[in-house]
C-alpha cells in the first residue's frame, strides 16, 4: 500500500480540474438552475461540457468564450424630435 507521505510534492501542482467548474458551481455563478444548464446541454446552446462519471464539468475558458459570444451591443432607443 502506498504511504501518502511518500508522494513527491516538489513538482508542479497537478490538480487536473483546476481549470474546470462543476455544473453546480456554474449554475450558482450564472444565477440559473442546474436544470437550465442541463437543458442548454441537451439543446447544445450552452457552453461545452464534459461528463466524468455522474458529474458534469465546464472548462472555464469555454464558459468565458460562450458568454462573450452572446454579448451584444446595447441599442439606444430612437427618440423623436423635440
Amino acid at each position: 500500500m502506498l504511504d501518502t507521505q511518500e508522494i513527491d510534492k516538489s513538482g508542479p501542482d497537478m490538480d487536473l480540474l483546476e481549470d474546470w467548474i462543476s455544473r453546480h458551481d456554474l449554475a450558482i455563478s450564472l444565477g440559473v438552475s442546474e436544470d437550465t444548464l442541463w437543458r442548454w446541454d441537451a439543446k447544445r446552446t450552452g457552453p461545452q461540457s464534459i461528463k466524468l462519471g455522474r458529474k458534469v464539468y465546464y472548462r472555464r475558458s469555454a464558459v468565458r468564450s460562450w458568454l462573450e459570444a452572446r454579448e451584444t451591443a446595447r441599442k439606444i432607443p430612437a427618440r423623436g424630435r423635440r
